[in-house]
């Protein structure tokens, strides 16, 4: 279930809000573009992120592709 909207504006990020499931820890976006909210901490992998086996996930928003996707790894702070 979603719960919260999240919007990023960080100068590297285009700017969206993102729906977020209220059981969402931690949010990063794959080289292609498509972001993803994770329960648990996401190992990176060659073009994106990916759970670690524990924990569930879920696509949030296809936005343009980001050459510098490593650095979108975030902690999210929901507040209830």
């Amino acid at each position: 279930m979603v719960s919260w909207i999240r919007k990023l504006a960080e100068p590297e990020f285009d700017t969206y809000e993102l729906v977020l499931p209220d059981w969402a820890q931690w949010l990063a976006q794959d080289a292609d573009g498509v972001w993803w909210a994770y329960e648990c901490e996401p190992n990176q992998a060659y073009s994106g992120w990916y759970e670690n086996e524990v924990g569930r996930f879920f696509r949030l928003h296809q936005a343009k592709a980001n050459p510098n996707w490593q650095e979108t790894l975030r902690r999210v702070h929901l507040q209830g």
